[in-house]
């Protein structure tokens, strides 16, 4: 990265280091600090200072090959330093990611979200596409029937629905609607995470089924979790919410979270929303967690697999927060510096701890 500061650099290799540095954290980080390391002043003039004065005794040839040779030297370090860096980076395992954001429709067609944003029509429905999110206008010959839209690891989404509701969706995460709701009722179903805001209509409650319960609000903010099948977590922001579990029922107020265990026990909580809703912003908070909590969120945010060596490895609890955005060597580091846990990447990217 040195060449490229001092201009030394020929063309290839820039767009090849020009590339790197957009498209890989780690060197984005490492080119950010070394451009900080630096006068701006040098920088731009790519270091003509150093060719002129005090070296009188030097030839001008001489003293620019004498910079030019430390410079391309502490280059061939810091090339070779990326290099090693870049090759040896922990590669991530094959995940449903590399499919994108897919609708698969009820009548069988599939449609990729991923991608350019635009207009698409389909089975008689209008599709809107922009960034991470989409909405849709459903005609008379929409077919009926669930459609699922799936939001693989490592990505989130959010979807409009037709009566002004919407959907955060986290990744993981499956969630079953029908083109247009029927006069009497709103249905959908959750299989993973979900914020839902609901448009109010009092003729046309809004129902979600969520593993083995059934929440019904009439216009509500709240959160979805049915990643552990055993553990579902509804957790109210605004409205009121009635949810059903097995034979109980409970009602919620704001700042209240159901929680349904083993299918058996339906109780409620107080809860931390920015604790609860941070994976919205991409951070998930650990409170006394078991590494085993740990390894269950890191495969499915970062599409890497994980295996511990031991069965008694990691039995200190941790406390903190894992941020999407950044690398995961920053969370990995941080839980090393804070626990008697390490860990490893083996050559094929499964992330190991020990």
């Amino acid at each position: 990265m040195t060449l490229k500061l001092s201009g030394l650099i020929d063309a290839e290799e820039e767009v090849w280091l020009d590339n790197l540095i957009k498209n890989d954290p780690v060197v984005q980080l490492q080119w950010n600090e070394l451009l900080n390391a630096y006068n701006p002043k040098d920088i731009d003039t790519r270091f003509a200072r150093y060719n002129k004065k005090p070296w009188k005794a030097i030839t001008t040839k001489n003293k620019v090959f004498t910079i030019q040779r430390a410079l391309v030297a502490a280059a061939i370090i810091g090339v070779c330093a990326l290099a090693a860096s870049w090759l040896f980076q922990p590669k991530r395992a094959a995940v449903v990611q590399s499919h994108g954001i897919v609708l698969k429709l009820s009548n069988g067609e599939t449609l990729q979200l991923s991608g350019t944003p635009g207009t698409i029509t389909m089975a008689g429905t209008q599709f809107s596409k922009s960034g991470n999110s989409m909405s849709y206008t459903a005609g008379n010959e929409a077919p009926g029937g669930w459609n699922s839209l799936t939001v693989p690891i490592g990505m989130d989404y959010k979807i409009d629905l037709p009566d002004g509701s919407q959907v955060w969706m986290n990744s993981a995460t499956t969630l079953d609607f029908p083109f247009r709701f029927s006069a009497s009722t709103r249905e959908i179903k959750i299989n993973g995470e979900a914020y839902l805001k609901i448009a109010p209509d009092v003729n046309r409650p809004f129902i979600v089924q969520a593993g083995a319960s059934t929440v019904q609000v009439l216009g509500t903010e709240f959160n979805v979790n049915t990643y552990d099948p055993k553990l579902l977590k509804i957790a109210l922001v605004e409205g009121a919410i009635k949810m059903k579990a097995g034979n109980q029922e409970l009602q919620l107020s704001p700042g209240q979270e159901a929680i349904w265990q083993n299918t058996t026990s339906l109780a409620s909580r107080s809860f931390d929303a920015e604790e609860v809703l941070g994976w919205r912003k991409g951070i998930y908070y650990f409170n006394n967690a078991s590494l085993h909590e740990i390894t269950e969120v890191l495969p499915r945010w970062f599409g890497i697999a994980v295996v511990m060596d031991r069965a008694d490895v990691g039995k200190d609890l941790f406390s903190g927060l894992v941020n999407r955005n950044k690398p995961i060597h920053t969370f990995l580091e941080n839980l090393k510096s804070t626990t008697a846990i390490d860990y490893y990447f083996d050559k094929e990217g499964v992330l190991h701890f020990k």
